[in-house]
């Protein structure tokens, strides 16, 4: 009983750490948050105020193979509605095998105070599974902001668990706070360049920046890079009316290659429906 509650709580902690603060392959599908032209459903993933515009219900899927390991996958769906008080989203994030498990399901909600400030607060139902050993789960909770200094600056700041949610045997581990500093800025309509602190309590500040570029009106390509655990990922997309999908890959100087892609749909309205 010893040994399985000091393994158990021992790989939940460092699991739960790396859960709080996604790595950089993560950093893309949520790398759009502090944008207006490139917003869709995975932005608020990034920051729970950067739904709160949002005009049409979206939904989107990304998966991944870090390093390609299969017993490390990683999958993330997420969509987002308009409602009359501002925006709902839903996430669910997945990752491991049958053997060790990490889930994580969201619910945000988001809302604009007049035309240069947004809000938003999220929960998070997190969950850990090791076969043969039991499993964990805690509630944490998330709160977002996004200022619009411009038409084409943006800045905002998140907080991840900032009450330190805590899990495992008589609730004796606690969630570190994370810290998130975030701008875009958008010279231009196919144009977002963006840059982003995170400062987990328990680790060193990581510096996250990416650009993304509309190469023709169905066509974007973004670039990215993450300084801790340091990482460069490259995307490509194609859109088709309503659907638009983007293949991924980053590549870590030690681990080698992730392959990932992306899904977007957006239920955009006829012309009729809008009339």
């Amino acid at each position: 009983m010893v040994r399985k509650y000091l393994l158990l709580n021992a790989l939940s902690l460092l699991s739960f750490r790396a859960l709080s603060q996604s790595g950089p392959e993560l950093f893309y599908p949520s790398s759009s948050c502090y944008s207006s032209g490139f917003i869709d459903a995975f932005s608020f993933t990034g920051n729970t105020a950067a739904h709160a515009r949002v005009k049409n219900a979206q939904a989107a899927v990304y998966g991944e193979t870090p390093y390609l390991q299969q017993g490390l996958k990683n999958m993330l769906a997420a969509g987002a509605v308009p409602a009359k008080f501002g925006s709902i989203g839903l996430s669910a994030k997945i990752f491991g095998d049958m053997d060790y498990g990490e889930n994580t399901i969201s619910l945000a909600c988001a809302r604009s105070l007049g035309t240069k400030l947004d809000l938003g607060i999220q929960f998070n139902y997190n969950t850990l599974r090791i076969s043969g050993y039991g499993g964990a789960s805690a509630v944490t909770a998330d709160l977002g902001t996004i200022i619009h200094f411009t038409e084409k600056f943006r800045g905002g700041i998140q907080i991840r668990n900032p009450v330190g949610g805590r899990w495992g045997d008589e609730n004796s581990e606690k969630f570190p706070a994370v810290f998130s500093f975030g701008f875009g800025y958008e010279p231009s309509k196919g144009v977002l360049f963006t840059g982003e602190i995170i400062k987990d309590e328990q680790r060193p500040v990581k510096v996250n920046a990416s650009i993304k570029y509309k190469l023709h009106s169905r066509v974007v390509a973004s670039i990215g890079c993450a300084t801790m655990n340091p990482a460069f990922w490259l995307a490509a997309g194609f859109s088709l009316i309503h659907l638009q999908l983007t293949a991924v890959a980053s590549w870590h100087m030690q681990l080698g290659i992730t392959p990932g892609l992306a899904i977007r749909y957006a239920f955009i309205k006829s012309k009729k429906e809008k009339e």
